[in-house]
């Protein structure tokens, strides 16, 4: 199922034209490599994710995300969705080292993640870029996961003054799209204060972020939260998943580190509360 071989684009997926996320009965396991690890090890880990598959409930709709770099050589089978972790703000064109949304479609890439804390921080990405980022991707029919979550600072500011911040990263960006670009989004709340740092919400605390978030998606949009579910993140285990996982209004994981490892990755995917 893996190949290194650069002669010509891999056989990635089969990518279904105007597929939204329905999420009747199901799950999202997604795994965000960052700037991890080497390509060669990229494989290896592809491949000990894939002989896991078996293994994995089938309602759990798996997603990985890995650098641009490894996108060419992970291949994947259809069960596992390829995602990039960013894409241009504009088409192709005089854009040194941007990669355009048209380029990972054409490659198999079927998912984006835009707005994550580290790309706001470490890039300056604001509401502006965001919202043309979107566009970007809906125009090759990418599936969109926007990231969206409080730093510290604010979090000590009490539950309240973070749930404002929460809505109003999302408010500046998903009221800007056209209707139509909505159903194809998923929200994934990542407390800044809880990536890669081992510290997690609690499940009553991720809980209630990811309630108002479901909350304002029925009020402001009028979107079942089935079309536009949300994720939790944020140092995201095995030893706590299961407990995350199993509040009404969270959906699925956008994973980091623990995606880097797959008995981990495995063992989330097992920790999603049995459909009845």
């Amino acid at each position: 199922m893996l190949s290194l071989g650069w002669e010509s684009p891999p056989p990635l997926l089969l990518h279904v034209t105007k597929q939204t996320f329905n999420m009747a009965k199901r799950r999202i396991l997604a795994g965000n490599w960052k700037c991890n690890p080497l390509p060669s090890r990229g494989v290896e880990l592809a491949t000990s994710i894939i002989k896991t598959l078996e293994d994995i409930p089938t309602n759990v709709e798996l997603l990985i995300f890995p650098p641009y770099t490894h996108l060419h050589m992970v291949d994947l089978p259809i069960r596992i969705s390829l995602g990039a972790q960013n894409c241009a703000r504009h088409g192709m064109g005089p854009y040194t080292a941007d990669i355009a949304a048209a380029m990972l479609h054409d490659m198999g890439v079927t998912h984006v993640l835009i707005g994550h804390s580290e790309r706001r921080i470490y890039h300056g990405e604001t509401g502006d870029v965001l919202v043309m980022k979107i566009r970007e991707a809906r125009k090759s029919d990418l599936k969109v996961i926007y990231c969206c979550g409080e730093p510290e600072e604010v979090r000590a500011q009490g539950e309240e003054a973070a749930r404002d911040y929460v809505i109003q990263q999302i408010e500046e960006v998903l009221l800007r799209l056209p209707e139509d670009d909505k159903h194809y989004i998923a929200i994934a709340y990542e407390p800044v204060w809880a990536i890669g740092t081992g510290k997690t919400a609690s499940p009553e605390d991720a809980e209630y972020m990811c309630k108002a978030i479901s909350e304002w998606i029925v009020d402001k949009l009028g979107i079942d939260t089935e079309e536009m579910p949300v994720l939790y993140g944020g140092s995201c285990n095995p030893s706590n998943a299961k407990a995350l996982f199993a509040q009404p209004h969270i959906s699925g994981g956008l994973i980091g580190t623990a995606s880097l490892n797959a008995s981990d990755f495995l063992a989330l995917a097992k920790s999603f509360p049995s459909e009845g």
